[in-house]
């Protein structure tokens, strides 16, 4: 393994650990056994060797995003394997970028490049899927730009609040039978609402 590569690799751990206030330049070149200037030379600074930590566990996610939306899947069915995606892979497979989130939340400027270039991506997905369920007369019209950003905020609680609440390590994982219980929950709520059929005419 390179030095980047190591860097990226400690570096991931020490930021899901202990925060990205609680990891210092000179933490991640100890750890690592690199030289002092290390982290300057491959990456310029903290905050962008921060960003790099947070886009190499994005690219994965990416990666089965363009796979899912690529598949001959009706709207109903394609909207769930978005969410379940998203959900499985941040709450299940890769539970430490909830934290590398929340942590660039918390530093405002610190969310990356690659983070933005995703959130922009899936959200124009799913106003495309649902665009294509109005034209088939599967979903009734809405405005789909608000939907997207609703479809996907039904998880950050679980992303971002409920480990703090439940006192769950912040880097723990979900199982994969909670997790499954979140997207069924949560694509129920989003396609068919809360109220009964009586509670829709009062």
């Amino acid at each position: 393994m390179g030095t980047k590569q190591k860097l990226l690799e400690i570096g991931g751990k020490m930021f899901e650990k202990y925060g990205y206030e609680g990891v210092s330049v000179r933490d991640v070149i100890k750890a690592a056994g690199a030289n002092l200037g290390a982290i300057t030379y491959h990456f310029g600074s903290k905050e962008a060797f921060f960003c790099e930590v947070v886009a190499r566990k994005i690219e994965p996610m990416m990666k089965m995003g363009h796979t899912v939306v690529a598949t001959g899947k009706g709207p109903k069915e394609k909207l769930r394997a978005i969410l379940e995606t998203y959900a499985f892979y941040v709450m299940h497979t890769e539970p430490a970028l909830k934290v590398l989130f929340a942590e660039a939340l918390a530093g405002g400027r610190r969310l990356p490049k690659a983070a933005i270039t995703a959130i922009i991506w899936r959200n124009k997905k799913v106003i495309e899927v649902l665009n294509d369920g109005i034209e088939e007369g599967i979903f009734r019209k809405c405005d789909v730009e608000c939907a997207a950003w609703s479809f996907f905020g039904m998880l950050a609680g679980y992303i971002l609040y409920r480990p703090i609440i439940t006192g769950q390590k912040r880097e723990g994982a979900y199982s994969e039978e909670y997790v499954r219980r979140i997207v069924d929950t949560a694509m129920d709520i989003f396609l068919y609402g809360v109220c009964s059929s009586k509670g829709r005419t009062k």
